[in-house]
C-alpha cells in the first residue's frame, strides 16, 4: 500500500511574529548508559565559530539544551532514547548544578520506526503545535535518531517548506570534522532554500509562473526578477518585457551553487533563445507565440502570432518603402498611445486595398487618422498611394491568401478572448493553431531555431 502524506493547511499567521523559539530534536542512542561520565563526550562548535571555543558534550542534546534552554527543547523521541537521555542530562544537571530537565511530550513518542506514515504525522504535529503555541522561530536538529529518521525528517520539513512554514529559523547537524572528537555544528537551512529554488525554477521553465507560497530570503532577487518576467510575458506586456529580461538574466548568472547552475544556464539559454533582440519584431512574436503554444498559453500564442503577421506586414512596407514608412510613423506617434495599432492598421488595409482607386484606398486607410477619433489631418500624396500600391502588389506572397490567414486568426483570437469556443471545438483547436503555425511559415521565411 503506497505512503500517503496528508498535508494539513498551516494556521494563520499574526503579523508580527514573536521571538520565542523552540528546538525540535530527534534523540538517539550513542554509547552506554554506564559510560556517560567518561566515555563518548566529544567537542562541539557552531559554524561561524571557532574551533578553539568548542565545548564538550556527550552528545547535542546537553549542548542544545546549554545554548537555547532546556525549556525550549522539544524532543522527538522512542521509549529507549528518552531513557538514554534522561540519563545523560541528569549527569550534567548534576555536574553543572543546573536545570537541564527536559519536558517530553507523550504525543511526540515513536512507536513504530518503520511505520513511515506514522513519523510524518508526528514531524507535522510538533511543528502545527508549536506554531499554534505562538513559537516565532524553529530550530530543528537532525544530528541523531534512529538510522532513517533524520532523513525523513529533512524530507519532511522539505514538504513543509514548500508549505510555507517559514518560522523553521535552522535546520542543525553536527558534522564530523574529527572522528569522534570534534564536531562542527552547521545549519542545513540553506539546501532547504536550494530545493526550493530548484523547484522554482524548474517549475518556471515549465510554465513562466511562480510557487507564489514559497519563501526563499537568499534568492529573494532571483525570485522577484522571476516574478517580473512572468508578469509582463503572461499579459504580453512587450514593452516591459525587455528589462524584465535582462534583469532575470542577470540574476541568473549570479547563481554559482553548484546545485543550480545547470538549471540556470538551461533557462537563462531557453530566454534567451525566444527573447533574441536582435530578430525583427515578426520573427520576436513568432517564436515567443510558438513558445506559448507549446507551454499551452493557446490565447496568448493566438494573439502574438496575429501581431507577428501585423508585424510581417509592416516590415515589408518598411523594407521598401523606408520614406512613405517613416511619414507613416510620425503622423501615428502624435498618438502615443495607440501608435502600434494605427501603423499596423494602415498598412494591413493598404495591402487589402491595393486594387482599389485612389480616393477608395484613402478611405479606407485613413478612416482611423480622421477627425474626431484623432486630432490630426493625415493627407497621402498621389505619389505616396503609388509606392504603397506597388509594395502591396509585388513583394508579398499570395496576398489574398495571407490577408485570409490574418482573418481566420482574428476570429479565432476573438472566439478565445470572449469565451466562444465550445467543448467540442476546444478538442480539435489546438490541432488548427498547430496548422496555422505551419501555414504562416508558407508566407514568411522563418527558420525554427
Amino acid at each position: 500500500m503506497p505512503l500517503t502524506i496528508v498535508k494539513k493547511a498551516n494556521p494563520p499567521q499574526s503579523e508580527e511574529i514573536n521571538n520565542k523559539i523552540a528546538v525540535i530534536t530527534i534523540l538517539g542512542i550513542q554509547g552506554q548508559k554506564e559510560n556517560i561520565k567518561t566515555e563518548g563526550c566529544a567537542r562541539y562548535y557552531f559554524a561561524g565559530e571557532s574551533p578553539d571555543k568548542s565545548q564538550e558534550f556527550f552528545n547535542t542534546l546537553p549542548l542544545l539544551a546549554d545554548k537555547f534552554g532546556a525549556e525550549n527543547i522539544v524532543p522527538i523521541y522512542t521509549t529507549d532514547a528518552r531513557e538514554f537521555n534522561e540519563a545523560v542530562m541528569a549527569h550534567y544537571a548534576n555536574f553543572q548544578n543546573a536545570n537541564f530537565q527536559i519536558n517530553f511530550n507523550d504525543s511526540y513518542k515513536i512507536t513504530d520506526e518503520k511505520n513511515f506514515e506514522a513519523l510524518f504525522e508526528i514531524f507535522e504535529r510538533v511543528i502545527d503545535d508549536l506554531i499554534k503555541s505562538g513559537v516565532g522561530k524553529i530550530v530543528f536538529d537532525v544530528t541523531h535518531g534512529f538510522r532513517h529518521l533524520p532523513l525523513l525528517a529533512l524530507v519532511d520539513l522539505l514538504i513543509q517548506n514548500f508549505s510555507n512554514v517559514s518560522q523553521i529559523d535552522q535546520i542543525l547537524f553536527a558534522k564530523e570534522i574529527e572522528k569522534f572528537k570534534l564536531y562542527e555544528i552547521i545549519d542545513l537551512r540553506q539546501y532547504l532554500d536550494i530545493a526550493n529554488i530548484a523547484f522554482v525554477i524548474a517549475s518556471f521553465s515549465q510554465n513562466y509562473t511562480l510557487a507564489q507560497h514559497i519563501r526563499v530570503k537568499r534568492f529573494e532577487p532571483l525570485v522577484n526578477a522571476l516574478n517580473d518576467f512572468s508578469n509582463n510575458i503572461l499579459s504580453l506586456n512587450i514593452a516591459k518585457l525587455k528589462s524584465s529580461h535582462n534583469e532575470l538574466i542577470k540574476e541568473l548568472d549570479k547563481i554559482d551553487d553548484i546545485a543550480l547552475i545547470s538549471r540556470a544556464r538551461d533557462l537563462k539559454d531557453r530566454l534567451n533563445k525566444i527573447c533574441d533582440w536582435s530578430d525583427s519584431a515578426y520573427i520576436f512574436r513568432y517564436k515567443l507565440a510558438k513558445d506559448m503554444f507549446k507551454k499551452g498559453y493557446l490565447l496568448q500564442s493566438l494573439v502574438l502570432l496575429f501581431e507577428s503577421v501585423n508585424s510581417y506586414i509592416v516590415g515589408v512596407f518598411e523594407r521598401n518603402i523606408p520614406i512613405v514608412y517613416k511619414k507613416t510613423l510620425d503622423e501615428c506617434s502624435k498618438k502615443k498611445e495607440r501608435k502600434n495599432y494605427l501603423v499596423s492598421n494602415f498598412f494591413v488595409q493598404a495591402l487589402k486595398s491595393r486594387e482599389c482607386e485612389d480616393d477608395k484606398f484613402r478611405e479606407n486607410t485613413m478612416k482611423n487618422f480622421r477627425k474626431p477619433y484623432h486630432e490630426f489631418e493625415f493627407e497621402l500624396e498621389a505619389s505616396d498611394i503609388a509606392e504603397i500600391k506597388s509594395v502591396a502588389k509585388t513583394k508579398f506572397k499570395s496576398v489574398n491568401e495571407l490577408t485570409n490567414y490574418r482573418n481566420r486568426l482574428d476570429e479565432l483570437r476573438n472566439d478565445f478572448a470572449h469565451g466562444n469556443i465550445s467543448e467540442e471545438e476546444f478538442s480539435h483547436i489546438k490541432q488548427e493553431i498547430k496548422k496555422l503555425f505551419d501555414k504562416y511559415q508558407d508566407f514568411i521565411k522563418i527558420q525554427d531555431s
